[in-house]
C-alpha cells in the first residue's frame, strides 16, 4: 500500500483473497472466530483518524483492539473481531482505508505493512 500523509484525505483499496469460506462455516456453526488483522507503522490511535470498510461495510475504529509496542512506543497492530459481521467472503475482498487526519507533529507517512485474517473453527 502506498503510505498515507499528513494533511492529505487519501482513500486506498486494498484487494485480498481469502480461501476460507467463513460463511457457510457460520452457517454449519464450525466457525469460532475471525478477525482482520493489521499492522501499521507509525500509528498513533489516540490521534490519527482512519476509517476502515470490508467489502463496502464499515468497520468503527472504536471496536478495533490493538497492540502496543513499547520499545517502539507505537500501536503495531489493530485487530477487529469479524465473527459477528461483516464476514470476509471465500475468493475476493476489498479493504477500504481513509486517512481522514494524521496526528499533527508526525511527519512518516502511515503505511500499512501486514493484513492478516485469522480464521478459527471449533
Amino acid at each position: 500500500m502506498p503510505p498515507l500523509y499528513h494533511g492529505q484525505v487519501s482513500l486506498y483499496i486494498i484487494p485480498f483473497t481469502l480461501g476460507d469460506d467463513t460463511r457457510s462455516a457460520a452457517d454449519e456453526w464450525s466457525l469460532e472466530s475471525v478477525s482482520l488483522r493489521l499492522e501499521f507503522n507509525d500509528l498513533v490511535i489516540e490521534e490519527d483518524r482512519v476509517q476502515f470498510e470490508l467489502n463496502g461495510a464499515a468497520l468503527p475504529f472504536e471496536k478495533f483492539k490493538t497492540t502496543f509496542d513499547f520499545d517502539g512506543f507505537v500501536y503495531k497492530w489493530i485487530e477487529y473481531d469479524l465473527t459477528q459481521g461483516p464476514l470476509p467472503r471465500k475468493g475476493g475482498n476489498k479493504l477500504h482505508i481513509r486517512l481522514k487526519e494524521r496526528c499533527e507533529g508526525i511527519t512518516a507517512p502511515l503505511t500499512l505493512t501486514q493484513l492478516g485474517v485469522l480464521t478459527r473453527y471449533r
